[in-house]
C-alpha cells in the first residue's frame, strides 16, 4: 500500500528523502548521478529510513493502492476514508492507474522525494519500474 510505502520511506520521522532533508545527488540514483540505468541496491548507502536501500530513486516501485481513471487528478487523496478507497481489493477496475512511489533513475531528484505520488497503468512496462519485495 502507498501509505506503507511513504511510512517505510520516511521511516517514521519527517523526511523529505529517505537520507534526510536536503537533496544530494550522491544519496540515490537519480537524473543528476547520469548513471542512466538502474543499479544495484547497496550502491548508495542505506537511507535513515528504518535502513532501507533505494526509498528514493532508482526504480519506481508499484503499490497495492488505486490512483483511479482520471490520468491527471488521483480520485484517492489522504484524506476521508483514504484506506478503505484506496487499496485494491479483488481488482475492482482493472482499467484503473495504480500508483508508483520513489522517482527512478531517469528523473530528477524532486521526483524521488519520499512524498511524491504518480500513476501508471497496471500493464505498463519501462526499466525504470520495478516492486520491492518485504520479508516479514
Amino acid at each position: 500500500r502507498e501509505d506503507q510505502w511513504e511510512y517505510a520511506a520516511r521511516g517514521g520521522k519527517d523526511l523529505k528523502y529517505a537520507w534526510g532533508s536536503k537533496e544530494d545527488s550522491g544519496k540515490g540514483n537519480n537524473e543528476e548521478t547520469k548513471i542512466g540505468r538502474s543499479s544495484a541496491a547497496g550502491v548508495f548507502k542505506k537511507g535513515k529510513a528504518f535502513g532501507l536501500y533505494d526509498m528514493s530513486g532508482n526504480v519506481w516501485e508499484w503499490t497495492a493502492s488505486r490512483w483511479g481513471q482520471d490520468v491527471m487528478n488521483s480520485s484517492f487523496d489522504y484524506g476521508g476514508d483514504y484506506l478503505n478507497n484506496r487499496l485494491v481489493q479483488n481488482d475492482p477496475n482493472p482499467i484503473e492507474f495504480r500508483m508508483i512511489r520513489g522517482g527512478s533513475w531517469i528523473n530528477t531528484a524532486d521526483f524521488c522525494r519520499c512524498a511524491f505520488r504518480f500513476r501508471r497503468h497496471p500493464d505498463f512496462r519501462f526499466n525504470g519500474l520495478g516492486f520491492r519485495l518485504v520479508c516479514l
